[in-house]
């Protein structure tokens, strides 16, 4: 009970923003990740669209905005070769730890860019610019 709860502030604080010090870490928080309501897209008012196929929608003009790439969902192929950012959206079950431990080695080894983790979603952005920052999320 309380490991839960430990796991659960240490998310949540970076959740909205809070204690992320890197400003692109920061405007893709906020922006694309938990953008503020009333946020319009051009599939607003799609009753099908699940929420994280909205998330990846959203992850994906921000990057293409940002850094001109978009993200890759393939694992084995951004693990040989992590040239462009790794998005892995899990719609029914949680990122498998395993999954979650590889990429965090993977970007640890090259000692550079942003990880954000979640339970439904993982995003790994290279960076040469960014020295490895890694934050959790809900």
């Amino acid at each position: 009970m309380i490991k839960n709860f430990c796991e659960f502030y240490r998310r949540w604080r970076h959740t909205r923003g809070f204690g992320i010090h890197s400003p692109f870490a920061y405007r893709l928080v906020t922006e694309a990740i938990r953008p503020a309501r009333g946020y319009a897209y051009y599939h607003e008012h799609d009753p099908g669209m699940p929420p994280l196929r909205r998330l990846a929608y959203r992850v994906e003009i921000f990057l293409r905005q940002e850094i001109g790439m978009s993200p890759r969902s393939d694992l084995s192929q951004w693990l040989a070769t992590p040239d462009h950012p790794l998005l892995i959206i899990k719609d029914k079950d949680p990122i498998p730890p395993e999954t979650e431990s590889l990429v965090s080695g993977r970007m640890r080894d090259l000692n550079h860019g942003l990880l954000l983790s979640s339970p439904r979603f993982l995003l790994a952005i290279p960076r040469p610019c960014m020295a490895y920052t890694g934050y959790l999320l809900l």
